[in-house]
């Protein structure tokens, strides 16, 4: 492989690794929008309930369908990270996608150099925090915390 093509695969490896932090950016977004977007549809339905049962001497029986409804958002919601939380593990994410993508064209950098003993430790120090960065990437992406919490249906 010529140094001109591994500049080109390590130029459109380092775009891939940027889409997908933009990507991952993008999808934080999105999640915190919903979880704002279901808070807003709850406060409604509160607002219907709160007018349903205080209309009537009895609760009217339409008033249980709206609190079964927000039963049923607010375990939605639990299982949606808080908008801190998601920004905070994308931003992770980019920041290690980053390095990656710096250790990369170092390692190019590295193995186009003339050989010698010290570019060979260097090439394997590289490689060596590559691979760690490479797990932590791994592990920030599958590092989904589950939230459930306890919902009771009145």
């Amino acid at each position: 492989m010529t140094q001109e093509q591994e500049r080109e695969q390590a130029g459109s490896l380092s775009n891939l690794i940027e889409f997908l932090s933009r990507f991952e950016e993008t999808k934080a977004h999105i999640i915190v929008s919903q979880r704002e977007f279901l808070l807003a549809v709850r406060s409604a339905l509160d607002i219907i309930i709160q007018a349903l049962t205080a209309r009537k001497p009895e609760p009217d029986p339409l008033a249980q369908i709206f609190v079964i409804g927000r039963s049923m958002l607010d375990y939605l919601i639990a299982k949606i990270p808080p908008a801190q939380e998601t920004i905070s593990r994308a931003a992770k994410l980019e920041a290690l996608r980053s390095i990656l993508n710096m250790l990369e064209r170092e390692e190019v950098e590295l193995k186009n150099a003339i050989s010698s003993e010290d570019i060979q430790l260097r090439i394997e120090a590289v490689a060596a925090i590559k691979k760690m960065v490479e797990k932590e990437i791994e592990k920030a992406s599958q590092n989904q915390k589950e939230r459930v919490k306890k919902v009771e249906i009145e």
